[in-house]
């Protein structure tokens, strides 16, 4: 149609139309050359409709798409998938469009194994090229793709296909040094830093320190008031590389914990949950090699997440009215049992948003939670679940071994929730829970509290679950640039600590999700959104107090309390 419209134009067709057609071929052989262009040599690639599309999302035929397909996602949502590198990278690239809705354009964020590399709005409805540096490892890295639409209306992202470029032949990657002598000081005195690099051109600070800094040296701290961590960024021509390391301030006195509270939302006044951490308490001899492992996860610019609407917790509330339904089991994880009788789902019960489909009910005319993970129901409405068990509200917030949780520790679900009414009085009076990515979860075994344990990781520095962190008590919250909620979260960190519940995308804290109704108007202070963050330096002030020894484990039928009329089949 184009080639007849030329032929049968005036040979003196308008000057508009030739700068028409010139800008159209031009923007058509820019976008296949960014698509195409990226330092270092192509080592692998993940088609968008190669990952685990979350619900609302499908695939779809679109002719400039690498492949011929693409992957549509409305809303908001995961997507992931895992991709194998046969070599360490040097950058990333993804190929993206979206259209907006009332001026409004989708946001994407994209993780490599729990490190952000994307973080964007994403505002061309042709496809674009996102790129990002990186220096991850070889080996199976997973990634992940978190995007939101917008509140007034939905908009749409496509994705097509990411790409993963090594660093090119012949040029090695940079490598750095960095170390503080001594690591702990009394408030007030000094530490050294000294480092060194190789391949490497410039380097520069950030952290407790800034500015550029030469490929080598030594440099002292001055007086120091509160913990610091300092991190070097050194680039070359074979990528960039960093280190960090902590000088650990120690307080004459730290301030005593506040009493124990009179009462709990969730579980007893005396429950694990509940109780401060005692000033007699002892930090773990190798608590700064876990430290590690805790900035390594909750590595990413943007913070660290709080899952509020997204793989969280939603609660909701029966009573001896509540019909009773019969809820069957879609996993072999139940120690033999594949059903779960008698139980009160209120009509209004919805699981959360993500993959592990949390829900916690919890029975008024009898004290008992029911626990769920992968909870669904079906068009009929019959409920399912992958595990499903129950016990008192009353009671430590723990299923004693050997029965099945509904986390990869023994945990209860409303241990270490984070609650509207918290964040409103500007108190948590209990310890929170967390989880991780799997390669810093340690196997062989839980640590009390927690009887069971999904880990894996043999590495050195990883933890166990059932650990419990806590937030330097002589840091000065003042002194970290946190605002009015995040010290909120931060002072529980420093009085209650947190415990290590599970394996996932990430260091994550978790909030109630907002559709429970066991408090009614919920609002947080961070607003409406799916994720609020913590800044992730704040992770390497963390102690981990001292372990007991790893239990094992082993799992069966477990019949939920007898009060709950409820029994497993």
């Amino acid at each position: 149609m184009l080639k007849t419209k030329l032929l049968n134009s005036n040979p003196s067709f308008s000057k508009r139309r030739m700068i028409v057609f010139a800008v159209l071929f031009a923007v058509i052989g820019g976008f296949f050359l960014y698509r195409t262009f990226a330092a270092g040599p192509l080592v692998a690639s993940l088609e968008a409709e190669q990952m685990s599309l979350p619900s609302g999302g499908s695939i779809i035929t679109d002719t400039y798409a690498s492949s011929g397909k693409a992957v549509r996602l409305r809303g908001s949502g995961v997507i992931q998938g895992i991709v194998s590198l046969p070599s360490s990278l040097s950058s990333y690239s993804l190929v993206a469009k979206a259209t907006k809705c009332h001026g409004k354009w989708p946001s994407m964020r994209v993780e490599l194994s729990g490190v952000q590399l994307i973080s964007t709005t994403v505002s061309s409805s042709g496809w674009t090229t996102y790129s990002a540096s990186s220096n991850a490892a070889s080996g199976n890295r997973n990634v992940y793709i978190s995007y939101t639409g917008g509140s007034a209306c939905t908009t749409d992202l496509y994705l097509d296909v990411s790409r993963f470029y090594g660093v090119s032949v012949g040029t090695p990657a940079p490598t750095i040094s960095l170390s503080a002598t001594p690591t702990s000081v009394s408030a007030g005195s000094p530490s050294t830093l000294t480092w060194n690099s190789t391949n490497a051109t410039s380097c520069s600070a950030s952290g407790a320190w800034s500015g550029a800094q030469p490929t080598s040296g030594s440099v002292s701290t001055g007086a120091l008031n509160t913990t610091s961590t300092y991190t070097l960024s050194c680039s070359g021509s074979g990528g960039s590389a960093n280190a960090s390391t902590t000088v650990t301030v120690t307080a004459a006195t730290p301030p005593p914990p506040p009493p124990p509270p009179s009462s709990a939302f969730f579980y007893s006044a005396s429950s694990f949950w509940n109780l401060p951490i005692p000033s007699t308490a002892t930090i773990d001899p190798n608590s700064s090699a876990m430290v590690q492992s805790l900035l390594g996860s909750a590595n990413s610019s943007a913070g660290t997440p709080i899952a509020v609407k997204s793989y969280s917790v939603a609660a909701y509330y029966a009573d001896a009215n509540t019909p009773r339904t019969t809820v069957s089991f879609t996993t072999n994880y139940n120690g033999g049992a594949t059903k779960f009788l008698n139980v009160p789902i209120p009509a209004n019960a919805v699981p959360a948003n993500g993959t592990d489909a949390h829900m916690l009910i919890i029975d008024k005319s009898t004290n008992c939670e029911y626990d769920f993970w992968k909870a669904a129901k079906s068009s009929t409405g019959a409920w399912s679940a992958g595990v499903a068990n129950a016990l008192l509200k009353t009671e430590t917030g723990t299923f004693i071994k050997p029965a099945i949780p509904t986390r990869g520790s023994s945990f209860a679900l409303g241990g270490g929730l984070i609650l509207p009414s918290e964040m409103a009085a500007g108190v948590i009076n209990h310890a929170l829970v967390f989880s991780m990515d799997a390669q810093y979860v340690k196997g062989g075994g839980p640590v009390l509290p927690s009887y069971t344990s999904d880990g894996q990781s043999t590495a050195a520095g990883t933890i166990p679950e059932g650990a419990r962190v806590r937030l330097n008590p002589a840091l000065d919250l003042n002194s970290l640039g946190l605002n009015s909620w995040q010290k909120i979260i931060a002072k529980a960190m420093q009085t209650y600590g947190m415990y290590l519940g599970d394996r996932g995308g990430g260091l994550t804290l978790y909030a109630l999700d907002p559709k429970s109704d066991i408090f009614s108007n919920i609002t947080y202070p961070w607003g409406d959104v799916t994720y609020a963050y913590m800044p992730p330096s704040l992770y390497g002030n963390m102690q981990v107090m001292t372990l007991g020894p790893q239990q094992s484990q082993s799992y069966s039928i477990v019949q939920p309390p007898a009060v709950c009329g409820s029994t497993l089949q």
